[in-house]
This record gives C-alpha cells, structure tokens and sequence, in this order.
C-alpha cells in the first residue's frame, strides 16, 4: 500500500497513518470467488474421483504442507530481512523499532490483507497436492497411448525432423546442455517467487487477480483435463510406454553419454536421475512430491509463459528477461527429452488464452480495493489501487 491513500473528498489526500479502514466486506470477498471456486472444485472433484475409483492410496491433501511451511518460512524470513535492511540502509529509519510495529498493525493485521495473502498462501499446497494426486491418478485410469501420434506430428511440423536433433545440433555440448538443464529446474524457484510476489502484490489489485486467477486455471485446465485427454508420457519415457527404444533411444543415449563427460568433472544430469525415479514410482503407484507423468501439454511452458506475461505488463525489461526463460524452457523440455515441442507449442496458446479470459473475469468482478476509510471525524470512500495497466 502506498503512503498516502487518495480519497474520493475533492483533491484531499489521506495519509494512511491517518486514517482507520474499515472494508466493504462483501466487495472485498466477491473478486476472490472465481479462484477459490476453481481450487474447490479441483480439490473436491480430485478427491471424489480418487475415492469412486478406490484410487485414494495415491490421493492426499497434505503432500505437499511440511514442504510448503518451510519454503514458506524461510521466504518470509528472507522478506523481512529485505524490509529491514531498505528502513535502515535506504530509507535510514531513525525509529525502526516504532516503525516496524506500525507497519506490522498497518498491513499484516490488515483483515483485508490476511484475506488477499492468506487465501492464495493457504489454498497453493493443497491445490497442488490436488494437482499431482490427479496426475498420479491419470496413467492408471487412462493408460498412455498418444505418444506415438504426438511423436509423428512432432516430426510432420518440423520438416520430418525430430525436435530434438534440431536442439542438439545447436546446444549439443556438454556444457550447453548442463546449462540448459541448470535453467530448466530453476523453474520451481522462479514459479515460487512469482506466486509469492503476486501474493503480497496488493497495490495492484486487478493485475494479482488476473495473476492468480489464470494460474490455477491453467493447472486445472492444461494441466489437468487436457492432460488426461492427451494422455502421453513424452520422449524420454516413449521407450517403456510403447516397446519401441529405437525412437527416441538416440536421444537418450546421447543424454546419457554426456551425463557420463560430466561426471567426471563432478557433475551430472539431473534430468535422468528424475526420469527414472518418476518411473518408478509410476511402476509402484506411489505418491509424492513431483510424482506423475504427463506430458501433452507441458505445465512448464504454461506456467513460464503466464510468468511472462505478467512481467510484460510489469515493466518490459523483466518481461523480455521472462519471455527468454520461457523459450529457455520450450527448448530445454525437448532438449532433455521430456517433452515434444508440440506439447509448449500448445499449452503457450492455451496459457494466453486462459490470460484473456482470466482479465475479462477480473474486469466484470471489479478488484477487491473499495473500501470505507475514516479520516479525522470525516468518513470518506477510497478508491480503487489503480492497475499497472489495462487488464486485457
């Protein structure tokens, strides 16, 4: 929040120091229905299907919750690390001390504020959880069987040319390719970093819902129903899912001979180690984090691709930073052998769409920042944080 709140009184401006909010609680909670609607949905559906199917051995709403508090804790401690040093160093606070308990009563017992935050911090792990129960779920109700015309559509809108070759002809070192590895499981810090920052992005209210609101509609969209219609495991498993190692055997036996070039300076890839741990466990039906195997269309690019979207509208810069990850993704899940290229081409197309849709929502709904503010003995409405720009 800004420090001073702009009010609909003539030109007065009310600093927040100043003035007692109290919110229009319906209002506030309406924006938020869209998103909470769809996790509910999931989870609920998740757990009903796992239970119709006697599946619920692979079904648990707590996988991912001791992980979640400590990655949860220790960003919350590197934030107040941050917010401490900017007082000190930067804004050279003579009273940290006063100042850091006003903040603490000005916004985070902020009841609009533990709402915003906490209903995408409290829904994230179980949301996930309901994620990768469904994924575990999906091989054993829908056996793989597509790899086969996904891999020959691959070939057809690339020339008669594996996507593959085309990457290792490029990036076909050692090192490129331990790069390109490096980069794409630097995913899963950068997608929690995002998350995070549009959680707490409360002085852009439309921008943050749309965020949120597209992020778990393209987990249960792409990343769910259409990977259980388009059910297949991708090149590095064509293998195992279809008795024909002659396809992609190739590719992994080039993976492997420089995982062996890179051992010897110490290093390896991590990539196959996952492959065949994701495997086994898809052999056992066990359930865990990351486990499930599913490949059209790729939650990588989906969430790489929203990731950049929303930098775009943030400031460019960020935004050209995130769009070269995302084709540092696009080229490293074909590259590593777990996706076709067909499988970014598609979720890319279906994450935009789903922006769309997700800013049109968010723009019927309004975002959550009327309020009813009391300045002095006045009582005055404050009007909306405006948006970085335009939702669309």
């Amino acid at each position: 929040m800004s420090s001073a709140l702009r009010a609909r009184d003539g030109d007065r401006v009310v600093h927040s120091a100043d003035v007692q909010i109290q919110w229009d609680w319906p209002s506030a909670v309406l924006p938020y229905c869209p998103f909470f609607l769809i996790v509910v949905g999931h989870v609920l559906g998740v757990y009903l299907l796992a239970r119709a199917t006697g599946l619920l051995e692979v079904h648990y709403f707590g996988l991912y919750s001791d992980a979640m508090a400590s990655v949860s804790a220790l960003t919350f401690c590197v934030l107040f690390l941050l917010y401490l040093g900017r007082l000190l160093w930067i804004e050279k606070e003579p009273q940290p001390t006063r100042r850091i308990a006003c903040d603490v009563r000005r916004y985070v017992l902020n009841g609009r504020n533990v709402l915003a935050v906490g209903v995408c911090l409290l829904a994230l792990p179980v949301f996930i959880a309901s994620f990768t129960s469904f994924k575990s779920m999906m091989p054993i109700l829908n056996p793989f069987h597509l790899d086969p015309f996904f891999a020959e559509l691959d070939r057809l809108l690339h020339g008669g040319i594996d996507p593959w070759r085309l990457t290792h002809a490029v990036f076909g070192s050692s090192t490129a390719t331990y790069l390109i590895g490096g980069v794409y499981f630097l995913w899963f810090p950068v997608l929690w970093g995002f998350f995070v920052w549009h959680a707490f992005r409360l002085n852009r209210p439309a921008d943050r819902q749309q965020y949120m609101l597209c992020f778990v509609l393209s987990w249960t969209v792409i990343g769910s129903i259409m990977a259980y219609l388009m059910i297949s495991g991708g090149p590095c498993f064509y293998g195992r899912i279809t008795g024909d190692e002659a396809a992609f055997g190739p590719l992994m036996a080039r993976l492997w001979e420089i995982d062996e070039s890179l051992r010897a300076a110490g290093l390896h890839l991590l990539a196959l180690q996952l492959q065949d741990e994701l495997w086994a466990q898809l052999s056992a039906n066990s359930l865990g984090i990351g486990t499930g195997i599913s490949a059209m269309p790729s939650m990588h690019v989906s969430v790489a691709v929203l990731m950049a979207l929303a930098a775009w509208r943030y400031h460019r810069g960020l935004g050209a930073v995130m769009i070269a990850f995302a084709v540092l993704i696009q080229i490293g899940s074909v590259h590593l052998g777990w996706h076709y290229a067909i499988d970014g081409y598609l979720a890319a197309a279906v994450t935009v769409a789903l922006w769309k849709v997700s800013g049109w929502i968010v723009r019927r709904l309004g975002a959550p920042e009327e309020a009813i503010v009391r300045a002095g003995q006045g009582r005055v409405t404050v009007a909306p944080a405006p948006s970085a720009s335009p939702v669309r």
